[in-house]
């Protein structure tokens, strides 16, 4: 590097300092020029790391020649400023060790102070003038210890001190490596690591002391990732290449933190006896981590626990997605065969993004929904190659394809034109549709999960417009999904506990479920407790569990809650309505007090009544 020169006046005389950097740790040398022939040597011991306070490195001015430092009567031609102008320490105190060496054994002391500022004593400055003296005849050397400093708060980096003479010019020298309390995590090797969704990576990375003694031997460090997990081998063990202190191998045994499904966030490391003379230095290499396919963003590896003084955060990768994926739902109704609709591309990010094996299409589950056919399967961009494999067997839910060549370039794949039958008997709802498989997630990790894709709906029959009365379309009027009050200026409805026979105005009817009673009231499935109050099913809405119910007074519920809303206030039911076998039942009786029905009970036959 470069040398740094400053002209400083000491001894009356114009001078020139010069300072040669060098790496911190090393000691530091600098040459005050008083003229061609004589020179002031500064000298630093080794440089000391510190934190808030501590001690900075001895500081040694020798003469080159006796007499340099001594023989001028001006007091500012002997004083040498010493400043932590621009720093954030102050000297923590004004009274240094100094050591006499030299033609100085026998001199008068130095004489030590604060400098001033705006008339004021000021901590960043320590004025040196050393003593009027003719007679000193070898060359002195003052060396000046245990000169300690202080700070409220710290910025990690050189300091460095400012030395100045009578000009008030200055050079700064390093006199400290300041470094805080705790531990910092970096990463080794190589930048930001992409990792695949769906697949592996490795990382390493590092966990360097930033003053020794910072980690505690015997404790318990943590490290957890905020997304992402770590990858386990077939023993169930953590898969880490090597763990290293201050570059040689050690073996540590890491525990395990695992999620509720068992999959490892993190891991607890104990830390091992240390070089207290040093910053230490931990590094995990070659640590394979995964993510599953429905995760994105960067992966941050956090550090904390009790063999630490303080934490850290690193972002070791970015989760990338193998693939984009749009899917286009469709809506079937009850009760009608062989309709066709759905429509599902999924893109490769980048060229051979799936492995060689399946790729599952997942309809969520419903009795009587009933796939047919295969879909349309078509590869519309790249060179992949798939072989439709079709309905499974055991899973009648469950389409798979192959992916029997990998891609060399970018590869989309269009699904489309489901087939499916919807029975009489399935509910008015949505179904979920999930991606995976083994060609996207190698790993088996995640599903890309798509809701309402899938969409049931009822649509009200033909009516008789002799009477209003409703058609079922098959003269025996046990389909349940068709049922809908009579038109007529009084319904009476009547159910059974037990039995899925049930009566409007007399007129025997067949349900898909049986009323049961929860806590002292009759709970029936919602489409035909509905109907019993006068409101087309239909206009029944769901959404995220919560059910909206539009009659003459609008009430909403929520699934698995006893707090019912009516025209926007808030009261408690005895019973909240449920989820069984895949049906909605509310307690019918509940809403037959909101709307104001008039509800009669039978103990013998176990037969509730209701008017509207």
């Amino acid at each position: 590097m470069k040398n740094i020169q400053k002209a400083i006046l000491i001894g009356g005389i114009a001078t020139a300092l010069v300072f040669n950097a060098v790496p911190v740790m090393a000691a530091t040398y600098s040459a005050i020029y008083l003229t061609n022939d004589a020179e002031v040597r500064v000298v630093t011991g080794d440089i000391p790391s510190i934190e808030k306070e501590g001690t900075l490195a001895a500081i040694k001015i020798s003469e080159r020649y006796s007499g340099i430092l001594t023989t001028s009567k001006s007091e500012a031609d002997r004083t040498i400023t010493l400043s932590l102008k621009g720093t954030r320490y102050n000297f923590a105190t004004d009274k240094p060790k100094i050591t006499y060496l030299g033609g100085f054994k026998n001199m008068d002391e130095v004489d030590i102070s604060y400098g001033k500022t705006n008339g004021k004593e000021d901590p960043q400055i320590l004025k040196i003038v050393l003593p009027y003296d003719k007679g000193i005849k070898n060359t002195g050397i003052l060396e000046i210890n245990n000169l300690k400093v202080v700070a409220d708060s710290i910025k990690e980096g050189k300091l460095e001190l400012q030395i100045s003479g009578a000009l008030e010019e200055t050079t700064n020298i390093v006199v400290a490596e300041v470094k805080s309390y705790g531990a910092k995590l970096e990463r080794v090797g190589k930048n930001i690591e992409d990792i695949t969704a769906g697949d592996t990576s490795r990382v390493s990375f590092s966990l360097t002391e930033g003053m020794p003694d910072s980690l505690v031997p015997g404790r318990t460090i943590e490290f957890t990732l905020n997304r992402g997990y770590f990858y386990m081998d077939s023993k169930k063990e953590l898969c880490v290449g090597a763990i290293s202190l201050n570059g040689r191998d050690i073996n540590a045994k890491l525990n395990k933190i695992e999620d509720e499904n068992g999959r490892v966030t993190g891991f607890e490391f104990v830390v091992p006896e240390l070089d207290r003379t040093t910053s230490n230095t931990i590094t995990f290499r070659n640590v394979l981590i995964y993510a599953d396919v429905m995760q994105k963003g960067e992966v941050i590896l956090n550090m904390e626990g009790r063999g630490v003084d303080k934490g850290d955060r690193l972002v070791i990768g970015e989760i990338k997605a193998p693939a984009t994926t749009s899917v286009k739902g469709f809506q079937a109704k009850v009760g009608v065969k062989g309709q066709i609709g759905g429509h599902v591309t999924i893109s490769e990010t980048e060229k051979a993004m799936f492995e060689k094996g399946y790729i599952t299409l997942e309809i969520e589950q419903q009795d009587g929904i009933n796939f047919r056919s295969e879909p349309d399967v078509e590869v519309t961009e790249g060179n992949m190659k798939v072989s439709v494999v079709g309905w499974d067997k055991e899973n009648p839910n469950i389409f798979k394809l192959r992916v029997t060549q990998r891609s060399t370039e970018p590869s989309t794949i269009e699904i489309s034109n489901f087939k499916v039958n919807v029975s009489e008997s399935v509910p008015d709802g949505t179904y979920s549709l999930k991606i995976g498989g083994n060609a996207i997630s190698p790993e088996g990790e995640g599903t890309l999960e798509f809701k309402d894709f899938l969409t049931t709906k009822y649509e009200e029959p033909a009516t008789n417009s002799a009477n209003g009365n409703i058609s079922s379309g098959n003269n025996n009027n046990n389909g349940g999904s068709n049922i809908r009050p009579v038109n007529n200026k009084k319904t009476i409805t009547q159910f059974i506990l037990g039995s899925s026979t049930y009566t409007i105005n007399e007129e025997s009817r067949v349900m898909d479920g049986m009323p049961y009673v929860e806590s002292g009231r009759t709970m029936v499935p919602l489409r035909y407790a509905v109907a019993a109050a006068g409101v087309n099913p239909d206009d029944v809405e769901f959404s995220n569990s919560i059910i909206t119910i539009p009659a003459s007074k609008l009430i909403k519920m929520t699934l698995g809650s006893s707090t019912v809303t009516v025209d926007g206030k808030e009261s408690t039911m005895i019973t909240a309505a449920k989820s069984v076998n895949g049906r909605t039942y509310v307690p019918i009786s509940e809403i037959a007090k909101i709307l104001d029905l008039t509800v009669g009970w039978d103990k013998n036959t176990k037969t509730a009544t209701f008017e509207y």
